[in-house]
């Protein structure tokens, strides 16, 4: 999701980029082989540069780093880390969030999985001011996106990047220009999703046939969902819901 905004913001004209920030790289497979990020990879690249923090608190270095940058903007996508006041105080405007869902419905991790697992017939991107608190601070413009119900939560993502970019220019051109008024968001109709784990993608046979047709669909392209049989693990990489009509 990340990489792809990055990609698509390179292309566009109206953004300078100064500088990329990424989680740091990991160490993965049974080889703990060290891997860049795909941001970390993006930016390689196209020939930025690129800091990756282990921390964000307290982080003096970071923060005078991008102090000396007189950015206009800063803008975060998947980061799943707290942004500090400290940061959120460097840019000549603020610090803009995309998030995936119709805020204030799905704040936090996981609101595309979410939004397909629970038969939603729509969502969308939200782009929005940051504060220290997650997802909840004034919405500056939302452009909706139907769910087919047979869509999967890659169906989303495939869809989101057809508009990001070009909502992400529009909405920051019409702020600067004094046409947007940001939003407050009503907190009592929020609702919240938490980070994916392994077991939110296991199987549980007692639920029906249509909930667990629902988690296929939230969890594919990725994770899967999974169950064991006769001690192996087995991923469900294709299913259909046996049903004379879905509605």
């Amino acid at each position: 999701f990340s990489a792809k905004i990055l990609e698509d913001i390179l292309k566009d004209s109206f953004f300078d980029v100064k500088l990329v920030v990424s989680q740091p790289d990991k160490r993965l497979w049974r080889e703990q082989i060290l891997t860049a990020t795909p941001v970390h990879k993006v930016a390689l690249e196209n020939g930025l540069e690129i800091m990756q923090p282990e921390k964000l608190r307290e982080n003096t270095e970071f923060f005078e780093k991008l102090k000396s940058l007189d950015l206009d903007f800063i803008i975060v996508v998947a980061y799943w880390k707290i942004i500090p006041n400290e940061i959120l105080e460097i840019p000549k405007n603020f610090v803009v969030n995309i998030h995936g869902s119709i805020l204030p419905l799905y704040r936090w991790a996981s609101p595309i999985q979410e939004s397909v697992k629970n038969w939603d017939t729509k969502t969308g991107l939200t782009i929005m001011k940051m504060s220290e608190g997650m997802d909840e601070w004034d919405i500056l413009s939302i452009e909706e996106v139907e769910i087919d119900l047979r869509d999967k939560s890659q169906d989303i993502f495939d869809k989101f990047s057809e508009i990001w970019t070009s909502l992400l220019s529009d909405t920051l051109k019409k702020y600067i220009s004094w046409e947007i008024t940001p939003l407050k968001q009503d907190d009592s109709k929020a609702t919240y999703c938490t980070k994916i784990s392994k077991e939110d993608w296991k199987i549980d046979f007692s639920k029906s046939s249509k909930e667990i047709y629902d988690m296929w669909r939230a969890y594919s392209t990725w994770p899967w969902i999974y169950t064991y049989f006769k001690w192996k693990k087995l991923d469900i990489t294709d299913c259909f819901f046996d049903s004379q009509e879905i509605s």
